[in-house]
This record gives structure tokens, sequence and C-alpha cells, in this order.
């Protein structure tokens, strides 16, 4: 395995850009090194590995709250792989069609609640 995402995973965002060769449509990582995704049929999947801060590949980075995992036969999110410092998750609202995909034991950690999130772009593994 070249890296384990769900450990570094601090920071996502739109590539901006900055390197003519590269052609990803989102970057997810730190400071260190990142992962570029490429849209593939309504899903990211991972098209580059990269050894650069992420912040210098898009214009606006986004803190990572919450990583979730699934197997890939699975429809539905089992396991919390990652919750980022201070956060409470009793206080995030996410859209019901997302919500529906999580296992009662994630419910149980962070009490996700629904909302209305029309046209967002969501990352999930």
């Amino acid at each position: 395995m070249l890296m384990d995402i769900t450990k570094i995973t601090k920071i996502t965002g739109d590539y901006n850009n900055v390197r003519p060769y590269l052609f990803v449509d989102r970057v997810m990582g730190g400071v260190n090194f990142c992962l570029g995704l490429s849209r593939e049929d309504n899903v990211y999947v991972p098209s580059s590995a990269l050894l650069e801060d992420i912040k210098r590949l898009t214009d606006a980075p986004s803190q990572v709250l919450t990583i979730l995992e699934k197997g890939i036969d699975t429809e539905i999110y089992s396991t919390v792989k990652h919750v980022a410092k201070g956060v409470n998750l009793n206080n995030i609202t996410l859209p019901q069609e997302i919500t529906k995909q999580f296992h009662a034991d994630c419910h149980g950690r962070g009490g996700y609640r629904s909302a209305d999130y029309s046209g967002r772009a969501f990352l999930f593994g």
C-alpha cells in the first residue's frame, strides 16, 4: 500500500490546475503528501499520488470532518475511521440520502442529522 489515506487526509479541495501535466479533479491529503482524484461515472477514483502540500494544489482547501468506511460489496458505511480534532459529530448535519447509508453504529457515534444539501459533492470511499 502506498499510503493509508484515512490517516493522512486532513484537507480536501478542487484542484487549481497549477501543474500543467497533472490531470485530476480533486485532491485530498495533508501538508506532506496527497492523493489526486479523477471523476469517473459520478465517483472519484485515485489517479495520482503526490509528494506535495495540498494547500498549493487547491485554492479553497476544506477541512475533512470525518471519514467513514464500508466494504466494496456493501452499500452501508459501518466504520468511522477519522474524526477531526475538536469536532463533535452530534453537531454535523448531512443530507438525508447520505445518512441513510450509515450503519446504526455510525449513527450512535455521531448522531448525524439530515438536511437538504442539494447539489453539494461529498467524497466517500
